[in-house]
């Protein structure tokens, strides 16, 4: 049985409906086949006869109408035993006939007004058709021959007079108000921005949009249109991405003092943290995944390359080259699981070449997109400096959207002078003020052009901080996390970041969170932050005893030994990591049984170790007979820097023993 989303794919691919969705099982008799045709009828009748879509009332009443009469004409018929003669070939089609109007009924009545009216010439085209259709099996049956009482030929000939003087219906008053709408469009097109008083009436008073949940549903119905668009759709692309930018300009003129129950008070899917981009923190859409094998989102690592990174952002690990290969598979699954969560997913791959992956590009960014996006954000901006917390969460909700995938409103926020606003609204006791602040700064800080603002704000990291020890939501506080880590990437920051009093606590007692994801951000933000300027503030907060428990997890091992590596070069960070009696144990592991590069990072903070540790680090490790052997196997390695680490142990090996 066909459903009401093939009207919509009808409605995009202007091609009829496959018959065989509605043929009957052949294994139904004659008289099961009428009486389902008929019980199909009344039941049509009786659910939606008192129902009325927003816009098309009149080709819907006379759908309806026609149902009605169907119904009327058939009952009889069937129940006399005339239909053996002629109408029981038919009584499928009749029964197809049905099924369609019942998907176009049902899809007028549950579509949102804008999707119905701006697609309002082709859903009466539609009607139009089913009207054609019925009177074509009206005119084909044979009724001579059928002994039909006059009430029931007179009923069939009023049937047939009706539908042949019926012409297609576009209502024009639906017209007119179509029309506004593109010419909404056209002036942002031309860099005019509809003022007030003109969105007003147009979506309050003549589409009867009065309150900010069914604006927002209205804008999702249009957001959806955009998702499942096809080339030979009846609105262009760009258009449909106008209209969904002139939506969100238009919710914030209107009801942004409005109290709408806020999206992250209902109940949420917990989106699986392998789905999440580790540097954006959203769900991904075209996965790419590195030579180190981790995955990203490919806009957001493309970003990170842009900006002179040539590290992968979780390893550390320098790149010889930018190879991003597609994730089909994390892509795949993706897609099912927001399939299953009633998410909308729009996967690149539905762009079948790379010319057309370009051309969408263009089109979404089109003059009108761009002028109603930057209304959006001065609108957005203005009532956040004045102070209503009801106008700021409308905002702040915005602010996110406009900043997820838009590095042109990103640098625009920072250039109207407004980062030390949102700081000021990260700090808020209100729940989602702080989650949308914390995700809008995140997505800010992905830019390197904004970085700066961030950092130079007063008081920036000590706020980042107080969010990340209690923030409102779990959201708000990984976001926080994610917001330092992007910054701690950046050479200029490191010794700022590690400076500021109890930041690098509360980062290592991430280490101990249940959350998988707050420990690699954790680790990770520990790597950018070693730095010679920077191991004196990590060793006072205790990061290197810290680093030696992390070596036990099989994840850590290499980020938490090139950490050790780094700190056992100060005095005290020898000291303290001497202590630690387990330290050449799990080094030796790693060389006898690590990766190529955990290998090499256990060399590295082994020869650091001996280097800076004294004769009480050499005697501990040298004790271990199996090291000598291990270091004269890495003396055969292919690779000059094994060799050469290989040969400074040795050499230290060797003074150890001439000191004995």
């Amino acid at each position: 049985m066909a459903t009401s989303q093939d009207i919509i794919s009808y409605m995009q691919r202007r091609t009829s409906l496959s018959v065989e969705t509605f043929l009957i099982s052949p294994s139904l008799g004659e008289s099961e086949v009428a009486h389902s045709v008929i019980s199909l009828a009344n039941q049509l009748v009786k659910d939606y006869s008192d129902r009325y879509p927003s816009f098309q009332r009149r080709n819907y009443r006379f759908l309806m109408q026609t149902i009605e009469i169907l119904a009327q004409l058939l009952e009889p018929i069937t129940e006399s035993g005339s239909h053996k003669s002629s109408i029981s070939t038919y009584l499928t089609e009749f029964y197809i006939f049905l099924n369609k109007a019942k998907d176009l009924i049902i899809y007028c009545l549950e579509s949102r007004r804008l999707r119905l009216l701006i697609s309002n010439s082709m859903i009466s085209n539609y009607f139009h058709n089913l009207d054609r259709e019925i009177l074509c099996i009206l005119d084909v049956i044979n009724w001579e021959d059928m002994n039909l009482t006059d009430d029931i030929a007179k009923l069939i000939e009023f049937m047939k007079k009706k539908l042949g003087q019926e012409k297609i219906f576009v209502d024009q008053v639906e017209e007119s108000l179509k029309r506004t709408i593109f010419g909404f469009y056209e002036a942002l097109e031309a860099g005019e921005v509809p003022d007030l008083t003109n969105i007003h009436k147009y979506f309050v008073q003549d589409l009867g949009i009065t309150d900010a949940k069914t604006w927002r549903l209205e804008s999702e119905s249009i957001e959806d249109l955009i998702i499942r668009h096809e080339n030979d759709s009846c609105v262009p692309l760009p258009v449909l991405r106008g209209f969904a930018a002139l939506m969100q300009y238009g919710k914030l003129l209107i009801f942004s003092v409005q109290e709408e129950p806020p999206v992250v008070n209902e109940p949420l899917v917990l989106i699986p943290d392998d789905f999440l981009c580790p540097i954006t923190q959203d769900l991904m859409i075209d996965p790419v995944t590195l030579t180190t094998g981790h995955t990203f989102e490919r806009t957001a690592i493309l970003d990170w390359f842009k900006r002179g990174n040539l590290r992968c952002p979780i390893t550390r690990t320098a790149l010889s080259g930018i190879i991003l290969i597609p994730n089909k598979a994390v892509q795949s699954m993706i897609s099912k699981w927001c399939a299953a969560n009633g998410m909308p997913y729009d996967p690149p791959a539905l762009l079948k070449t790379p010319e057309e992956r370009r051309r969408n590009n263009i089109e979404d960014s089109s003059r009108a997109v761009l002028v109603a996006k930057k209304a959006t954000l001065k609108l957005a901006l203005d009532l956040l400096s004045q102070g209503v917390e009801s106008a700021q969460i409308s905002a702040l909700a915005q602010l996110r959207l406009l900043t997820e995938s838009d590095k042109q409103m990103c640098i625009e926020i920072v250039n109207f002078g407004s980062v030390p606003i949102l700081m000021g609204l990260l700090k808020s006791e209100n729940r989602v003020k702080q989650e949308n602040c914390a995700v809008t700064i995140l997505h800010l800080s992905l830019y390197r052009e904004n970085t700066d603002s961030i950092m130079r704000t007063k008081g920036s990291l000590t706020i980042i901080l107080k969010v990340i020890q209690s923030a409102h939501t779990d959201t708000a506080r990984q976001h926080a996390i994610a917001l330092i880590r992007n910054l701690s990437v950046v050479p200029e920051y490191k010794k700022k970041i590690a400076k500021e009093k109890g930041l690098l606590k509360a980062v290592t007692e991430l280490l101990y969170s249940e959350s998988i994801k707050d420990k690699i951000n954790a680790m990770q933000i520990l790597r950018n932050l070693s730095t010679m300027e920077t191991r004196i503030f990590m060793i006072k907060a205790g990061i290197a005893k810290v680093m030696v428990k992390a070596m036990f997890v099989q994840e850590f091992k290499k980020p938490a030994a090139d950490v050790l590596a780094l700190l056992v070069t100060l005095r005290k960070g020898a000291k303290k990591i001497r202590k630690e009696k387990l330290i050449v144990i799990i080094l030796t592991r790693m060389m006898q049984w690590g990766t190529p590069m955990e290998r090499e990072s256990a060399t590295r903070t082994l020869l650091a170790f001996f280097s800076h540790g004294g004769s009480k680090a050499m005697r501990r490790s040298f004790q271990r007979p199996q090291l000598r052997d291990l270091i004269t196997s890495l003396l055969r390695s292919h690779l000059a820097r094994d060799r050469n680490k290989a040969a400074r142990l040795l050499r230290l090996h060797e003074k150890f023993r001439e000191l004995i």
